[in-house]
């Protein structure tokens, strides 16, 4: 969109707005649709300012340049809304180098507690382990910077060391040198703790992290939080990597589980199958049998043999009587008739063997 000026100055761009703290007008312009993301020199209405007021800075790299409250309200917002650029470096100007360091190294150098909080838990935020022009990543940037800061701070307050001096103002001295120190201590803290962090990294002179701090005012602790973090960085690794194995071989473990069960159903279906198979056989060979079979209930009525004469059964205990070709008649009839009325042979004798057979079929003693 292109540059709209604001009501309350309209001769300034967004970026100078942020870079004086015009909380209003801030507010005022991104609710008017203004380019955030806009460089102080990209202004049509500063042609008339200065020179060395033109720059590169976006108006978020301005609010970062400041830790007051009217800067800092500038930072919310832009971080609220979803148009600015979060990791955007500054812009050259005419073919000029690059503005250096990008909005995180900004609030680390200045140990902006507020400004490194809402950018290392943004999703927007990909510039944590980017470098600068010298080799420096954020959390690199703010140790070195704190150096110099924390020295310059120290020294004010020993110039008033001696009994005549401004007591007053020495102990002004001696707290924002402690503060500023504390202010540094949780900036890397904070840094070293965000999920992502290379505490492995080395400056363009290939020193790393600890090599750094040691050098630092108020290294002791510095070093100590640094080693701390790399310590639990590696157990953190370790444990990821633990934990990666053991999904894996739970992965592993219910893919068998899964082809065991898949199997086991096959097998079962199959001996199901089998099983209907013999079932079938069985149910087709009791039919069979059932066809073939002759019950012995049904023919005890007509077991006896008849008489050929008198035509009854000669049931026990009646005598039975046979000729030599094995004809049988009743006793009662073989009185009356002398030879056998099949065969026209006499009668032999007494057929025992029927009889027997006959007398175990009627259960007859």
């Amino acid at each position: 969109m292109a540059f709209a000026p604001n009501r309350e100055n309209p001769t300034w761009g967004f970026a100078k707005l942020c870079r004086h703290g015009r909380v209003n007008a801030v507010r005022e312009a991104i609710r008017n649709g203004e380019d955030v993301n806009c460089t102080e020199h990209e202004n049509p209405h500063m042609e008339h300012t200065k020179e060395c007021y033109k720059n590169g800075k976006t108006g978020f790299l301005w609010a970062l340049e400041y830790d007051d409250d009217d800067n800092n309200a500038i930072i919310e917002m832009l971080m609220k809304y979803h148009g600015t650029d979060i990791n955007q470096f500054g812009r050259s100007i005419d073919g000029g180098p690059r503005i250096d360091d990008t909005p995180l190294h900004k609030a680390c150098c200045l140990g902006n507690l507020m400004a490194i909080t809402l950018l290392t838990t943004d999703p927007r935020l990909t510039t944590l382990n980017t470098k600068n022009s010298q080799g420096n990543s954020p959390i690199m940037a703010g140790i070195k910077d704190a150096h110099n800061v924390l020295h310059w701070k120290k020294q004010s307050f020993e110039i008033y060391n001696h009994d005549d001096a401004d007591q007053e103002q020495k102990k002004r001295y001696k707290q924002e040198y402690e503060d500023m120190k504390s202010r540094i201590e949780k900036m890397v803290m904070i840094m070293s703790s965000v999920n992502g962090i290379d505490l492995d990294t080395v400056d363009g002179s290939g020193r790393s992290l600890l090599d750094v701090a040691r050098g630092q005012e108020g290294a002791t602790n510095i070093t100590k939080m640094l080693r701390n973090a790399k310590k639990k960085q590696t157990q953190m690794l370790e444990l990821e990597l633990k934990i990666e194995g053991n999904r894996n071989e739970v992965a592993m473990q219910e893919e068998q589980l899964a082809m065991m069960q898949l199997r086991h159903e096959r097998e079962e279906r199959d001996a199901r199958e089998k099983l209907d198979k013999v079932k079938q056989k069985l149910n087709d060979a009791e039919v069979q049998l059932g066809k073939l079979k002759i019950p012995i209930e049904s023919g005890t009525e007509n077991t006896a043999p008849e008489c050929p004469v008198c035509l009854e059964e000669m049931s026990p205990p009646k005598k039975i009587f046979q000729c030599p070709n094995g004809h049988f008649i009743c006793e009662f009839c073989k009185s009356r008739v002398n030879i056998c009325t099949s065969c026209r042979m006499r009668w032999t004798g007494r057929a025992t063997g029927m009889e027997q057979f006959l007398r175990k079929i009627y259960n007859v003693e």
